[in-house]
């Protein structure tokens, strides 16, 4: 196997790693959950977060190398526009999920523990929690077009 070849393995699995654990943020933050299934979604989701952290910065890194070792060049298309949704994603989930979100986790795990409630969140953290749950949506289905674009690559 040649390098590029090899290169190429890399970037497949690093996305399909980095990106794939992603997809159970909608299921981890479902409504209707007490406060302690919640607690243990949240323990899951921080679990989770490491993959994004560890393959999607390898996926971007081996990605931006494929470009300049191969026969792509940043102006198609496909990679300014993959690059363009990745940025979004990367906004959409840090920028507004995750302060969101730090709300909820901190209501859960010193408000709500300290009262030892189990019942579901109080509205204003249901209203956050559907909040994070759309952003995360919005990022699963911009996960699915950035890789349609990988594969299919269309060019103009």
């Amino acid at each position: 196997m040649d390098g590029y070849l090899l290169l190429v393995v890399v970037h497949v699995m690093a996305a399909i790693i980095g990106i794939g654990p992603t997809y159970f943020s909608p299921v981890l933050l479902r409504s209707g959950q007490t406060t302690e299934q919640l607690r243990i979604s949240f323990r899951l989701g921080a679990i989770l977060e490491l993959f994004p952290k560890i393959g999607g910065s390898l996926a971007v890194l081996s990605g931006i190398a494929l470009v300049i070792i191969g026969d792509y060049q940043f102006k198609d298309v496909w990679i300014y526009c993959s690059l363009a949704i990745y940025v979004l994603i990367q906004m959409l989930v840090i920028g507004f999920a995750a302060p969101r979100q730090k709300k909820v986790f901190n209501w859960l795990f010193d408000q709500a523990a300290a009262s030892q409630s189990s019942a579901s969140p109080p509205g204003d953290y249901n209203a956050l929690l559907s909040q994070v749950r759309t952003i995360h949506y919005v990022a699963t289905l911009l996960g699915i077009a950035l890789f349609v674009l990988m594969i299919v690559k269309p060019t103009l």
